[in-house]
């Protein structure tokens, strides 16, 4: 994750990819253990168009930024955010999924845990390698 003007910082972000059949989007989840790291990157996301929904629940409206999936990893930019993750989805799993919806998280997610929780979140354009980026 990077933010700033002096140039790109390199931090530690937990990205966890799940896709959700009922929801035919890629889900995304963001954790920061520093909470002042993660207050920066939910402001970076609240200018992007952030907003607070459930999970599982219903896909927020769509945001400014992209997610690209190219040469085996996950590329994500929401203002000054790039986050640069490898892809642990198989191309099948993300093959036809052309959106993508990014979760700010307040913990680690845990796909086993589906209980119903309120994060913030963005609905972005998907691309893969063979596409252009929107």
């Amino acid at each position: 994750m990077t933010f700033g003007d002096t140039g790109p910082e390199v931090v530690d972000v937990e990205v966890v990819l799940n896709v959700p059949t009922m929801e035919n989007a890629l889900s995304v989840f963001l954790y920061h253990p520093n909470e002042d790291r993660r207050i920066e990157a939910e402001a970076a996301a609240w200018a992007c168009g952030a907003k607070f929904t459930t999970h599982p629940g219903p896909v927020p409206a769509i945001g400014s930024g992209s997610v690209r999936i190219a040469n085996g990893a996950l590329y994500v930019s929401i203002g000054q955010m790039y986050v640069i993750s490898p892809l642990t989805l198989k191309s099948e799993e993300t093959a036809g999924v052309d959106r993508a919806v990014v979760y700010f998280t307040d913990r680690p997610f845990d796909p086993a845990d589906e209980t119903e929780k309120t994060w913030l979140a963005v609905h972005l354009p998907l691309a893969h390698s063979s596409e252009e980026t929107v």
